[in-house]
Formats: structure tokens, sequence, C-alpha cells
């Protein structure tokens, strides 16, 4: 009988949600859709309707007996009331995981991200993109043939977190990519007490970072491995090991010598923009995440 999950992580966007998803894989309680981002619920955040819930089940036909299903679609986190209120229709009593990160970061994350899935001009500098971002209206924001230019208002945290907090309170938790990243066992073991599965039974293996944005020399090859990867999304999922050995020839072949650069082209006057841009809305978040939990340990970001 098909299943729908009972966790979701929903939020955010280059905030390590691939790493986290992969490493709660691993655990023998959890089941996992059959791609990491199902993105059922996504139409909802753009103002289309669903496919039918028979659609949804389908991605969990292989979790079985599992203590807990897991699907992590990061974009579900800007879809507002609707997009929240039908998951918590369809999936009562589903709980809810959001990983936030400093938006600055996030920003360049995306931006490098989006030109590396061919969704940007290939010559795009950061100053031109955040120059770019700066000029989308709400409209355009609501529409996903801009999302590629969705880099700055993905950082506004507080536009969207209460939305989920008023529908989900205490099945709600708030991660830091900061702790994900400085300590991922403990990030980890944070999920499975709160999900009541025994962290000491996961096996022997290293909490790698996965879906690390690396750029690419040859456009045209880089175009046909999107493609292969998308298509065997599955295949690739249920045996990581093959997947490695691919990845790391295709980046012996075709990754860029400065594949952890940036264009530069004035990087710290846009990280100075940043900075002031996102100083008041960072402020905000902080009251948000504070009314919900008076004890929670913020990230210096948010100080």
């Amino acid at each position: 009988m098909s299943r729908l999950p009972n966790l979701i992580i929903a939020g955010v966007n280059k905030a390590g949600t691939t790493s986290l998803f992969s490493y709660l894989a691993k655990h023998p309680d959890v089941g996992v859709s059959s791609v990491k981002e199902t993105c059922y619920y996504l139409p909802l955040r753009y103002g289309r309707n669903t496919d039918p819930i028979s659609v949804y089940k389908k991605y969990f036909n292989n979790v079985q007996d599992r203590m807990v299903v897991l699907e992590s679609t990061p974009g579900y986190f800007y879809g507002g009331p609707s997009l929240i209120n039908r998951i918590n229709e369809d999936i009562p009593g589903v709980k809810i995981l959001l990983v936030l990160r400093d938006p600055v970061d996030r920003f360049f994350s995306f931006y490098k991200f989006k030109k590396n899935m061919l969704e940007l001009d290939e010559g795009i500098t950061a100053k031109s993109y955040y120059e770019k971002c700066m000029a989308m209206n709400a409209s355009e924001l609501s529409n996903d043939a801009f999302n590629a230019y969705f880099g700055l208002e993905g950082g506004l945290y507080y536009k969207y977190i209460d939305q989920w907090v008023d529908v989900f309170d205490k099945r709600l938790k708030i991660m830091f990519f900061d702790d994900l990243k400085s300590n991922p066992n403990m990030a980890v073991k944070n999920v499975c007490d709160w999900m009541s599965i025994d962290y000491e039974r996961y096996p022997q293996f290293s909490f790698d970072i996965e879906n690390k944005t690396v750029a690419y020399k040859n456009r045209t090859l880089q175009k046909l491995a999107l493609g292969v990867n998308q298509s065997m999304e599955g295949f690739f999922r249920a045996n990581p090991s093959v997947k490695r050995v691919l990845r790391d020839l295709y980046y012996s072949v075709n990754s860029s010598s400065d594949s952890d650069s940036l264009p530069r082209d004035s990087l710290s006057e846009v990280k100075t923009l940043l900075r002031q841009y996102y100083s008041e809305p960072n402020s905000l978040l902080k009251t948000c995440l504070m009314k919900q939990d008076a004890d929670i340990v913020l990230p210096s970001w948010i100080q």
C-alpha cells in the first residue's frame, strides 16, 4: 500500500537540503521518495493545480514499513498559504523541516547554481545578477519563468516563515546551514531524536557534502550531463557509489580550475550591498524565530 511522507524538508534552496536528505536516507528506519524533489505541491506556489494525490503516492512505492517517510522540495518554502494549507490537509500530522542559510552566502550559491543549470547567461556577473534581481517586481517573482532571478527575494525568510509556524507550530523544526556544515552528525541526531528514531542505528559512513556547485568548462557537455542526471536520478539515488564514480569522472573532464570562485567584478561591493539589504529582514526574522522558540540558538548572521 502506498504511503505519504510524514517528514518534508520544505526549504530553503541552496541551504544543504540535498546533503540532509542524503544523510537521513542512510538511516534504516527512513524511506525516501524515488526522487529527492517530487515538486508535487510546487504548482500551488504559482497559482496552478496539482496532479491527483495518486501521482504523489507513486513516489513512495518502495518505502515499505519505514518509520519515517521523507521527501525534500525546498521550493515549497515560498509557496504561501495555499501550498502550506494543502500539505496540512492532505497529510495530517506531517512534520516540516526548514534549513536556513545566511542569505548573503545563499545569494551567491543560488547565482552560481543557476549559472551551472544554464538558466542564466554565461557571462552574467554577480553585480549584474544582483541588479537584475533588484529590478524584479512582485508579479515577476510569482512567475516560475523568472525563478532564476529569485536569488535576492529567496533570502527574505521573515516574509514566509510565520505562515509555516502558524499552521504547523510544534510540527515545524528550524535548522541552520551553519550547524549542518560544522557538525552534521549532531544536526542529523537532532532530527532523528525529533522523529523518534534511533541515531545509533546509522551504518558507518561519511557525512560528505552533496550537490556542491562546480563550475564547468564546456557548456555543451554540461547540458548533456544535466540531462543524464535528471533522467537517471532514481537510479543514482539507489546506487550512490555509481553516481560518485561517474561524477568524479565528469569533474575530471569538465570542471573549471576556478570552480570555487566567482567572477571578479566587485564582489566586495556586492557583499556590502547584500549585507545592507538583508540587515532589517534578518532582524525581523530574529523576532519571528524567537517568537516560535525563545531558547533557539541563532547563528551569527541573525544576531
